[in-house]
């Protein structure tokens, strides 16, 4: 899926160190991840540009190898 105007594509990932937690508690640890990443990319943009960026968010539990792999993959409007 494409998004039909200018974005950017970050991706926010969850510590190695971290990762024992999350899979003892996945919910409110998936749940910790995606607000942090949609909190810093607000606070960055509010900060620079005194605006609210559309955000998509997809979160992913496992890597390309199937291993415990927490990220958010977060589509950016570049504009508000």
């Amino acid at each position: 899926w494409v998004l039909d105007c200018p974005h950017a594509h970050f991706v926010f990932t969850l510590p190695g160190s971290l990762r024992p937690l999350f899979d003892q508690n996945r919910e409110t640890m998936a749940r910790v991840l995606m607000r942090a990443a949609v909190d810093t990319i607000v606070e960055l943009v509010g900060s620079r540009l005194g605006a609210l960026p559309g955000i998509l968010t997809v979160l992913h539990t496992r890597g390309a190898r199937l291993t415990l792999h927490p990220h958010v993959h977060c589509m950016v409007t570049a504009g508000a």
